[in-house]
């Protein structure tokens, strides 16, 4: 079996509440309640982006699984951040 092992990009906790708190200031279309990201776990954990895909041609959104139950949140990024984030594989 050939597997690909492509980087995945992350969050950490701390970039994801950094890039969630530039989204509701930008006034994007998806953001994550700030309680949610309060609730997470402190710790080297990383948060995958499960699926990416360009939106209105200028950000990303991003579904980023947030436990091992598979809770899914939607966040839009800038394409500048969403370049720059961590990857890792898997």
């Amino acid at each position: 079996m050939n597997r690909d092992t492509r980087p995945v990009p992350y969050f950490t906790k701390a970039e994801l509440v950094r890039l969630n708190d530039a989204a509701i200031a930008a006034g994007r279309n998806r953001t994550v309640d700030q309680a949610v990201l309060a609730a997470l776990e402190e710790g080297d954990y990383k948060f995958p982006v499960v699926l990416a895909f360009v939106h209105n041609d200028q950000e990303m959104r991003c579904g980023v699984v947030l436990d091992v139950r598979g809770t899914t949140v939607w966040l839009d990024l800038s394409l500048e951040d969403f370049a720059a984030l961590p990857r890792s594989e898997v």
